[in-house]
């Protein structure tokens, strides 16, 4: 274990094997990584890892009273989290522009007390999944794993802020699609897009209210519980076996999430036919 009461400046790589707790004064991670065997406690302390290369913290994170303050994202800054993440109390958690990873096997619990965050990635493809159990808003929210399980408590709201395509929630093929339920599986929770109508693809969708702007899901199994959402199915035909395209196709304009979009090509001998 590693405790810290006073200042503490990072001029190397800090791995602890088992509890990394901050209980008064700060540590300051600077360009560095620090490694958490097991739970990063902030209960009066300031953690500061705005400058950390990576804070990879193998158990799980919580904030009662004190700061926290997530990596700057580059090309090679992490902050991930395997176990349970808890806010609470005057716990001050600072997102910046970065990105916390839940990316554990077991399930996770995570209790944010309403808290703000700039990006929430979730990789959890264990069995039990991932459980938001207190409200949260973030500027975007990824889950682009297969077969992975969100749950969000039943009655709350979970705002997006972000511009459309903020919401990236892609369970890849229709084999592998990504569950969205209420913790209940019986009374409807919100997703609030407050800053663009939102799309998910591949999912299993239940007990799900689209709140401010609506939502569309494509290539999904709709749970009947929805409220504010589109289901669509989304396909291309490809060309039979044995034949092929010798010419290479030309993009003319560009689309967003909703257009329309019409694909042309030669028709016996009359070029530019609507083919799709």
């Amino acid at each position: 274990n590693l405790t810290v009461t006073g200042t503490y400046t990072v001029d190397t790589t800090v791995t602890a094997s088992n509890n990394l707790t901050l209980t008064t004064g700060t540590y300051t991670a600077n360009a560095n990584t620090t490694t958490v065997g097991g739970t990063l406690n902030i209960n009066g302390g300031t953690g500061a890892f705005a400058a950390a290369t990576t804070l990879d913290c193998n158990g799980s994170v919580t904030l009662s009273a004190g700061a926290l303050t997530a990596p700057t994202p580059s090309a090679t800054t992490t902050f991930t989290v395997a176990g349970d993440w808890t806010i609470s109390g005057t716990g001050a958690f600072t997102c910046g522009t970065g990105t916390v990873k839940f990316d554990g096997a077991a399930v996770q619990t995570i209790r944010s007390n309403s808290a703000t965050y700039n990006n929430i990635t979730v990789t959890n493809a264990g069995a039990a999944g991932t459980i938001f159990r207190e409200a949260f808003t973030a500027a975007s929210f990824t889950d682009t794993t297969a077969s992975t399980k969100l749950y969000f408590k039943e009655g709350l709201t979970y705002t997006i802020t972000g511009a459309a395509g903020s919401l990236d929630i892609h369970g890849q093929a229709a084999g592998t699609r990504i569950n969205i339920d209420s913790e209940d599986s019986a009374t409807q929770f919100t997703l609030a897009f407050t800053g663009a109508a939102q799309q998910v693809n591949f999912v299993n969708l239940d007990q799900c209210i689209a709140g401010t702007n609506a939502g569309t899901a494509y290539n999904s199994v709709d749970g009947t519980h929805n409220t504010n959402w589109t289901f669509s199915t989304l396909a291309i035909t490809t060309p039979a076996a044995g034949s092929f395209i010798n010419q290479r196709a030309t993009i003319i304009g560009t689309a967003t999430p909703g257009n329309n979009v019409v694909i042309k090509g030669t028709v016996g001998a009359v070029a530019f036919q609507q083919v799709a």
